[in-house]
């Protein structure tokens, strides 16, 4: 008898850790201002600073990152656009909609090129072509 209720104490505690650890998809997708998909975007989720879960945009903008349920923080960068962080609500499969980037602007001091100049010297360098008449 002592067995038998160690064994379904046992499995108790196992149900309810694999029900806690059950992780639940969140959609979303990504736009810029116009409405267009932003591909390849970065998006992570995070829980206290840490990231729990993290994929790239689809080339449609969409995403879908599992976590356990709980309060995260939803980030997501793409060069080019500003960084967007909001608060996010995991729970059963749930749709979190779209997140519209708004441009960023990157500003440069200036551009400097250098090159060293080539000089053509095949006519020297070969002296078997000088008698061609290579003009």
């Amino acid at each position: 008898m002592k067995t038998l209720i160690t064994w379904i104490v046992m499995m108790a505690f196992t149900a309810q850790g694999a029900f806690a650890a059950r992780l639940f998809p969140s959609k979303g997708r990504v736009v810029n201002e116009q409405g267009e998909a932003v591909e390849y975007a970065t998006v992570v989720l995070l829980k206290d600073a840490e990231q729990v879960a993290g994929m790239t945009t689809d080339g449609e903008g969409r995403f879908e990152l599992k976590a356990p349920a709980g309060d995260y923080t939803l980030r997501i960068q793409y060069l080019g656009y500003e960084s967007l962080t909001q608060q996010v609500k995991v729970e059963q499969e749930n749709d979190l909609g779209d997140f519209v980037m708004k441009s960023g602007t990157t500003q440069i001091e200036g551009v400097v090129v250098r090159c060293e100049p080539i000089t053509k010297e095949i006519m020297d360098a070969v002296p078997s072509l000088k008698g061609i008449g290579m003009h």
